[in-house]
């Protein structure tokens, strides 16, 4: 081969690399996903993904290195692996979902399925995208390579959605009940129990009062015997449920401070907003009673969130 047919042979092999279109490195492959709430705002990752609940620290050395971290609350109120803990595994990323701070909006606007949020850099020794999202009222946090994904699946909660269409009247197949001065209507194949017990443990808090399978629970506050706090883990994904309760002298039901107020059937009711996890926590006020009378809703979905709502209304 002459000098020159080697010179043409090596420009066309350049010529055809170059004009190649450029492909990306793909990424990791993700198994199954569910989604993890908080508030009004809803995100979906792989279900192998350790989650932390705000208040809590977890260190599970099993857990495999390529995984992501989901740190729910807001900034250091959850934590990964926290110093002390032993050989941390390694994260590939971190993903904390929490809520909105307080001070004013700064970041870059964007627009995101249909969704107004600000962007800007974490500050602190972990490099992250802080994305201050309010119509959701929520921060969302990211480092590492799925970022992308875990932002595209962000959505309006559960929670969000039930409150923000109301509440509608359950099908005429629901059993209907009353208790503590209110009727309520639950779908035929949940199972109607009763407990007595005030429980003093931490564990009967926000999303973990309620448990497979979907049941209603009439707790009348009659007994106030401590209860040991055995070690449970929540339901990764938040499932459907009724639970009421009208408080006790021990444990006094009480509206709490910044509670946005609703109408059900005539009713006064007030939502807790500290309950920003898997239940939607109302209390409402029922005549000739000193108390409020606490609703907790588990939110598997939410037509069968404001079927439960639309069913409550005054005791005749």
């Amino acid at each position: 081969m002459t000098r020159e047919a080697r010179w043409l042979t090596a420009l066309c092999t350049f010529l055809a690399v170059a004009s190649a279109p450029a492909t990306l490195a793909a990424q990791p492959a993700w198994g199954p996903v569910g989604p993890i709430a908080y508030g009004d705002a809803q995100i979906e990752v792989p279900l192998n993904w350790p989650v932390v609940d705000p208040g809590t620290s977890t260190c599970n050395p099993s857990a495999p290195g390529d995984d992501v971290v989901v740190l729910l609350g807001a900034y250091g109120q959850s934590s990964w692996c926290p110093p002390g803990s032993g050989a941390a595994p390694h994260m590939a990323g971190t993903v904390r979902l929490g809520p909105m701070p307080t001070e004013h909006l700064t970041g870059t606007r964007q627009v995101r399925n249909g969704i107004v949020m600000y962007r800007s850099a974490a500050q602190g020794p972990t490099a992250a995208t802080v994305y201050v999202v309010p119509a959701l009222q929520v921060e969302l946090a990211l480092s590492g390579a799925d970022q992308a994904r875990v932002l595209d699946s962000l959505r309006p909660s559960v929670r969000q959605r039930a409150l923000a269409e109301g509440p509608l009247p359950p099908p005429t197949s629901w059993h209907e009940g009353t208790f503590a001065g209110l009727t309520f209507a639950a779908p035929p194949t949940w199972a109607v129990q009763q407990t007595p017990y005030v429980y003093d443990c931490s564990l009967q808090a926000d999303h973990t009062g309620l448990f497979p399978p979907a049941h209603v629970e009439l707790d009348t506050d009659t007994n106030d015997l401590a209860l040991p706090c055995a070690f449970v883990m929540p339901p990764r994904t938040p499932i459907n449920g009724l639970v009421l309760a009208p408080g006790s002298v021990k444990v006094p039901n009480e509206v709490p401070a910044r509670a946005r107020r609703l109408r059900l059937g005539g009713l006064q009711a007030f939502v807790d907003p500290s309950a920003a996890l898997g239940t939607l926590v109302l209390f409402v006020r029922v005549a000739g009673r000193t108390q409020p009378v606490q609703v907790v809703v588990g939110l598997g979905d939410p037509l069968t969130v404001e079927r439960i709502l639309g069913s409550l209304g005054p005791a005749s």
